[in-house]
């Protein structure tokens, strides 16, 4: 059998046996080489379709804070449109109350239930002014500036027939433009 076997064919047989070797090498090397593609593009598909919801979620939350803006907007404008409340401790003092977080700029009551300083002589507010009790009265019913959710007492007749009050303000410190005003019954 070795007299058989020749120089020349023991080179074929190994020649054939290394491309067998390198060609099922290289059949390996391109089934990872796939799969590897195949997870590639699975990924890719995973990071596209998180990027796609990604970006819809923050529409979707662009157009909450949008919408919520504008609920906040209208809710300003309508506390700003009616901020005053009159409200009563005891059914004696008066007091009135901003209801919204900015300051009002000389505001003025004014109606047939508001006393007016000009009603009271010179002589009794200085009398009155003598004792404590009547230096914590309003003996007047204009104000400065009323702050934000601040309260002021007020000097209203409480037996009047017509029980309406009108609020005039300046919403800005340099009270430009017209007053502002809102009715209030009490």
């Amino acid at each position: 059998m070795l007299d058989q076997f020749q120089l020349g064919t023991g080179a074929a047989w190994g020649s054939a046996i290394i491309a067998g070797w390198s060609a099922w090498l290289s059949w390996r090397s391109s089934r990872k080489s796939k799969r590897a593609e195949s997870e590639a593009k699975t990924q890719a598909e995973a990071a596209l379709n998180a990027a796609e919801r990604s970006a819809a979620a923050a529409e979707t939350q662009a157009a909450l804070a949008e919408k919520q803006a504008a609920r906040t907007e209208q809710e300003v404008e309508a506390a700003e449109a009616a901020p005053w409340n009159i409200y009563t401790r005891n059914g004696k003092n008066y007091y009135l109350q901003n209801l919204t977080n900015t300051p009002k700029y000389k505001i003025s009551l004014s109606g047939t239930a508001v006393v007016l300083a000009s009603a009271i002589s010179n002589a009794t507010l200085e009398v009155l002014s003598r004792f404590e009790f009547f230096k914590k009265l309003p003996l007047s019913n204009q104000f400065d500036v009323v702050h934000g959710r601040g309260t002021v007492a007020l000097d209203l007749k409480s037996r009047a027939a017509d029980r309406r009050v009108f609020v005039s303000w300046y919403p800005t410190k340099d009270c430009t433009g017209d007053p502002l005003t809102q009715r209030i019954d009490f």
